[in-house]
């Protein structure tokens, strides 16, 4: 695949920024768990959001997982190409 190196590196930065985040709620709800006052509705409610942020950064990583497989299945499946000119560089122009 062309593109190959380009969609790695993209999901090993996609994979960066989701444990990233995952720490970071982590935090967030140990905090908030810890440094309340008296636990009410909106307690409730900000540790579901951050619950909520966590799963969706497993949901993003097991669609870069998805994709990765794809690029393996796309390099398995191999086509002939057609030749590809041979670039000109014009050397009047240096």
């Amino acid at each position: 695949m062309k593109a190959s190196e380009e969609i790695t590196n993209a999901i090993k930065n996609i994979k960066y920024y989701i444990t990233t985040i995952e720490k970071l709620t982590k935090e967030q709800f140990n905090f908030d768990l810890e440094n309340t006052l008296e636990p009410d509705a909106d307690l409730t409610v900000r540790l579901n959001l951050l619950g909520a942020m966590a799963e969706s950064c497993f949901g993003i990583g097991l669609f870069c997982e998805q994709i990765k497989h794809y690029m393996e299945c796309f390099d398995n499946a191999k086509i002939e190409l057609k030749p590809q000119p041979e670039e000109k560089i014009d050397y009047t122009l240096l």
